[in-house]
């Protein structure tokens, strides 16, 4: 993605998008929400490079009503052998 693109999704200059790449500038929060938004990542996924650990994003998929739903289904289908 282009810095002009970035700057476009997130409604600020392509200079300022410029200055942070460049360290010239530092973010506010506001423009770190903005920049996480922009990437469809989360500020904390932003911040640390996106590295979870397997048991966190483990805990994530299990929170979806879907995927819990498959969790039960294969754990009995399991059972049943």
């Amino acid at each position: 993605m282009s810095q002009r693109q970035l700057a476009a999704r997130m409604s600020v200059p392509r200079t300022y998008v410029s200055k942070i790449e460049n360290e010239k500038a530092c973010p506010t929060l506001s423009s770190l929400e903005r920049l996480a938004k922009a990437l469809c990542i989360t500020v904390p996924d932003l911040l640390t490079g996106g590295e979870r650990n397997r048991d966190e994003e483990i805990q994530e998929l299990i929170q979806d009503p879907f995927i819990a739903e498959m969790v039960l289904f294969s754990t009995n289908s399991m059972e049943c052998r």
